[in-house]
């Protein structure tokens, strides 16, 4: 299992980054019933909501779940932050390929939805970054 650490969060980041978590687990509810149920049962701690977040992860299908560890490879170990662009075309590459197939781009909403909240796009400088600086992938 996948397993994060955190550098220090102040109070009222950890309470809004709680919060927007939070409202990205959700987002997959269909019903005022399923919601409720689910606000029920929100961790109270952000290390117990990101764990919750990488489970949504873990009981997506096959194609979902490695596509999101595959975004969360290239968003860690890049030497410095990705544009979406150039995200899109590192995953669209494959090993047999000898020229840009633009059929293979994954379009940027499923990059991040699959990530379950834990990554998004900086809209000003085009950046896919990590939920956090602070979220540290190990």
């Amino acid at each position: 299992m996948i397993s994060f650490r955190f550098i220090a969060l102040s109070d009222h980041l950890a309470r809004f980054l709680l919060a927007r978590l939070h409202m990205d687990s959700l987002i997959g509810k269909h019903t005022v019933a399923a919601v409720r149920k689910a606000l029920q049962n929100l961790p109270r701690e952000v290390d117990e909501t990101y764990d919750d977040a990488w489970q949504r992860i873990e009981r997506q299908n096959e194609d979902d779940r490695e596509l999101a560890k595959r975004v969360f490879c290239w968003i860690t170990y890049a030497c410095r932050p990705l544009t979406v662009d150039e995200l899109q075309h590192a995953l669209a590459i494959t090993p047999d390929m000898t020229e840009m197939d633009a059929d293979n781009i994954i379009d940027e909403e499923i990059l991040t939805s699959v990530c379950a909240g834990l990554v998004v796009i900086d809209e000003e400088r085009r950046i896919i970054r990590l939920v956090r600086m602070y979220l540290l992938w190990c």
